[in-house]
């Protein structure tokens, strides 16, 4: 009988060991960072794909009439040049350096919003 409780206490001893052991290794795990975790943040699961190379792009050409007289050195030349190759064509859009456009703003400066519209509207469907 007395063999059989001490082997009960041994039993119910070795269990607690062991359950304090598991506890302290998965609190362990929790807390320090392992490599394998760093790299599967960094690591990309998928490739970043190659973009086409006949994809229409835009361009924007400067140009400036060098030195020798006053502003020399400020662009005088502004093109937009937008490529579509499998089209195998080229737009052009010249941009005066110096265009000046009469836009009538009132004393609160309520047609500014205009002129950005104005612009837009412009850009978009001269592109």
């Amino acid at each position: 009988m007395k063999k059989k409780i001490i082997l009960l206490i041994l039993v119910i001893l070795g269990l607690m060991l062991g359950g304090g052991i598991t506890s302290l290794i998965k609190r362990y795990n929790m807390i320090v960072v392992k490599p394998t975790t760093v790299r599967k943040i960094f690591d990309r699961s998928t490739p970043t794909p190659t973009p086409d190379p006949l994809s229409p792009y835009s361009i924007l050409l400067m140009g400036y009439g060098g030195g020798g007289h006053d502003g020399g050195y400020l662009t005088d030349t502004m093109i937009v040049a937008h490529i579509r190759p499998r089209e195998s064509a080229i737009d052009l859009i010249s941009l005066p350096r110096d265009m000046w456009v009469p836009l009538p703003l009132n004393k609160d400066g309520e047609g500014v919003f205009w002129i950005w519209w104005s612009c837009s509207f412009f850009c978009l469907s001269a592109g």
